[in-house]
């Protein structure tokens, strides 16, 4: 519905409002390699929330490998699917170790 024909599907990689523009780019142009987290929470106030941990960041989707360094959450490999406003949960095999809310994706 964007008007933009170029042979192939494109995708909406980034929507920049006070500019009023939309980006696009090709599927392998929706991966996240890192996110900035906002309002992390642990689930008791001795739980480590540094280094390794497993990250869900769909409801049905399965954790991932990543590193958690403050408020930098990296992934192992590359994720699609992830967008500012979705939360995360972080995981130590399974036990719930917290959450957060993701502010913003690094490419």
């Amino acid at each position: 519905g964007l008007g933009v024909a170029v042979g192939e599907p494109r995708y909406v990689v980034d929507i920049d409002p006070a500019r009023a523009t939309v980006v696009i780019g090709r599927r392998r142009d929706l991966r996240v390699g890192s996110v900035e987290l906002v309002d992390v929470t642990r689930t008791a106030p001795d739980t480590r929330l540094e280094g390794g941990v497993a990250a869900q960041y769909r409801a049905h989707g399965e954790p991932v490998p990543a590193v958690l360094a403050g408020s930098t959450l990296v992934f192992e490999d590359p994720q699609e699917g992830v967008a500012p406003g979705q939360t995360v949960a972080f995981y130590s095999g399974d036990r719930v170790l917290g959450g957060a809310v993701i502010a913003a994706t690094g490419r």
